[in-house]
């Protein structure tokens, strides 16, 4: 699930990367400049960010490399935490010993 959250995050950064040149098709079909409303053109001017759109547009982008990161190496986290370890038994045999 997490994957899913990081890909939606990075589709937000593209769209608040968007808010000075407004250049995106919006819902409506047209894009910002041609009249129709740009959230995040709207939220950066109200916060008095939009001169840093691209450093906000770069944290948003961070976070959802992150997330993504992050949920990609889980299954090696857990393969680590479980601590498998391989042994030889013998000379002849193999076995997997399971330590918790």
């Amino acid at each position: 699930m997490s994957l899913w959250l990081g890909q939606s995050i990075l589709n937000v950064y593209v769209y608040a990367a968007d808010a000075v040149v407004m250049q995106i098709v919006l819902l409506g079909g047209l894009t910002g400049s041609e009249g129709s409303f740009h959230d995040w053109n709207y939220l950066l001017t109200e916060m008095g960010l939009l001169n840093s759109t691209k450093t906000v547009a770069g944290i948003i982008r961070l976070a959802g490399t992150l997330t993504i990161i992050t949920e990609a190496s889980r299954p090696f986290s857990i393969l680590f935490k479980s601590r498998i370890r391989i042994y030889e038994g013998n000379s002849h045999h193999w076995s997997v010993k399971r330590h918790r």
